[in-house]
């Protein structure tokens, strides 16, 4: 939603080659962007005497801020006069922007707390800048500069293991990204990257499970309602994502409940796999609209150069290509923010693989390939982490979601409750035994809203309350359902290459010739020329030619990636 470009040190932008709608310069800065199409009232691009304002995104909680001013321009400069250059902390909600105190003769380029708003930014010497929401827009100007935009083979063999790239690392030697609570801050020539917010789980052990589900209560409904009411606002309709796990079921039953009947549920899935009939059960239960598209056949994966354009190489691209396919047949005009129920289960839930916060653990682990693992180097990952679960946070969590969001950013603003910081804050508070194996998630949703309890679990094969035939074990830190190890042993057959998966990739590859070949050919096409070295070349046949098929899945994102870059040269 929205495109901007940012620059600082005297720096060419050539505006043939990067098509933007309005623009504010001198001979030191350029500033412009794309302009919006939706939520425009929030997306402000204005100047006065003594400031510079670029907003993309959307700040739920404007009304709650409290200013006394007509225009959230004014409501912004008021904060910052407050709060001073970290302001934005007290935004919530989507956003990214760029700041401007022309007597101070400071920028600051900031996105939220999550990282959900994604800034690329280049450092060409000491003392200049580009940063932009569009990598493809970055790497104009570069070029522009004089400058190679090689591919960061470190980065690639993140991409061929974990399927997403790791904290602000890109596949362009030269170009990373701002990670979660962080800024850039430009004054005097100097530019340095700062911490704004970075979440921590100290636990409150004070808490009983009484409390914690009134508290959680009241703050996913608070959640809930910053998300709908900005809808609302402009008039548009409500657009919720529903498959047949608990988090997005949660999205929308709790607003359900506290009044926003009036719905619109997608879904997108192997037809009668369970996350087609689940959510249709919900939809019908709940009386919302409800559009589902099918995936079958696996048509939706040759949109291969479509889905890297959105993509730029962050994530996998057959991770953002299904969705992508259901909503690009959507008309949004009416439409307002897509609601999903992203990352629930391990805000509300935990990546701790035990009941209490690890301090140690494996920065490798993780891994959908673990061929080449073990040739990444993560030495220049900057952040640091005091324990396991604030690790796969922002490494596993923030990287590999946020980069999943551009499917989704690409059509509207979107937003999860779980995502909202104040619930977030209050979920890492509570003491990881209780939120081990859902089990304080499931106390709540059985408590509060037990409607949604009356429905299959996808993850477990069974109904979140139904603890007579809700068995789990522990396996390698983890908890796995009774239908999980049936699975393993081959007594339930559900799988990649059983039609009985909401993506069964393999199953897709064995029963479709014309995908297949098409894959095939689009793999032999590519990887002649890719001007990488021989030995990260020969890695990359190997892992296409022998590997699984979501390994040749990373392999093909990894081309087109790579033909991407080309056409930018």
């Amino acid at each position: 939603m929205g495109r901007f470009v940012f620059s600082y040190g005297n720096i060419e932008v050539n505006k043939k080659t990067i098509l933007l709608d309005s623009s504010i310069s001198n001979d030191n800065f350029f500033i412009g962007r794309e302009n919006p199409q939706k939520f425009k009232n929030d997306k402000i691009f204005e100047e006065n005497e003594n400031f510079i304002i670029l907003i993309d995104g959307v700040i739920l909680n404007i009304k709650e801020l409290k200013f006394n001013k007509n225009d959230f321009f004014n409501q912004i400069i008021a904060l910052y006069e407050l709060e001073g250059d970290f302001f934005f902390e007290k935004f919530r909600g989507p956003f990214s922007g760029v700041f401007y105190d022309k007597k101070a003769k400071k920028w600051i380029l900031f996105t939220d707390h999550t990282g959900s708003k994604i800034i690329y930014y280049s450092r060409l010497e000491t003392n200049k800048l580009i940063a932009s929401s569009s990598l493809q827009d970055l790497l104009k100007i570069r070029v522009g500069s004089k400058l190679d935009n090689t591919i960061n083979e470190n980065s690639a063999y993140m991409l061929l293991s974990y399927g997403f790239l790791v904290s602000e690392n890109t596949l362009i030697n030269g170009v990373n990204k701002i990670l979660p609570g962080q800024c850039i801050v430009i004054q005097d020539d100097s530019i340095d990257l700062k911490q704004f917010y970075k979440f921590n789980n100290k636990e409150n052990h004070s808490l009983t499970d009484t409390e914690i589900i009134e508290n959680v209560d009241l703050l996913f409904k608070k959640a809930i309602h910053r998300q709908f009411e900005k809808d609302k606002e402009y008039g548009y309709n409500h657009l919720v994502g529903l498959s047949g796990g608990l988090d997005s079921r949660m999205t929308t039953v709790v607003a359900n409940d506290v009044g926003y009947k009036n719905q619109i549920n997608y879904t997108f899935s192997q037809t009668d796999y369970l996350d087609e009939t689940i959510p249709k059960k919900i939809a019908e239960t709940l009386r919302h609209e409800w559009l589902f598209k099918s995936l079958d056949n696996g048509i939706f994966m040759k949109k291969l150069d479509e889905v890297s354009a959105i993509t730029e190489g962050n994530v996998n691209y057959y991770g953002v290509a299904h969705g992508h396919s259901m909503l690009k047949l959507i008309n949004f005009n009416s439409l307002g923010i897509i609601h999903t129920g992203q990352l629930g289960d391990v805000i509300l839930g935990t990546f701790s693989s035990s009941k209490s916060h690890k301090k140690t653990f494996n920065i490798s682990g993780g891994a959908f390939s673990k061929k080449y693992v073990s040739k990444i180097d993560f030495s220049n990952i900057k952040m640091k982490f005091d324990n396991e679960e604030m690790f796969k946070l922002y490494l596993r969590g923030f990287s590999a979601t946020n980069a999943g969001l551009l499917g989704i950013q690409h059509f509207s603003e979107t937003m999860s409750p779980f995502y909202d910081i104040d619930f977030m804050e209050y979920c890492f508070s509570i003491p990881a035994n209780k939120r081990y194996g859902h089990k304080i998630y499931k106390k709540w949703l059985n408590q509060k809203h037990p409607i949604a309890s009356n429905f299959i679990w996808e993850k477990t094969r069974s109904k979140p309350k139904n603890k007579k035939f809700n068995f789990t074990f522990k396996y390698k830190g983890r908890i796995i359902s009774l239908n999980t190890v049936l699975f393993k042993l081959k007594i339930l057959k559900y799988g990649l290459d059983n039609r009985y998966h909401m993506n069964p990739l393999q199953y897709w590859i064995n029963n479709n010739e014309d995908l297949r070949v098409y894959l095939d050919n689009y793999y032999s096409e590519n990887i002649v020329d890719t001007n990488l070295s021989m030995e990260l070349e020969k890695d990359i046949r190997d892992l296409y030619n022998s590997g699984n098929i979501m390994e040749k899945g990373l392999v093909l994102s990894l081309l087109s990636f790579i033909k991407l870059n080309k056409t930018i040269q």
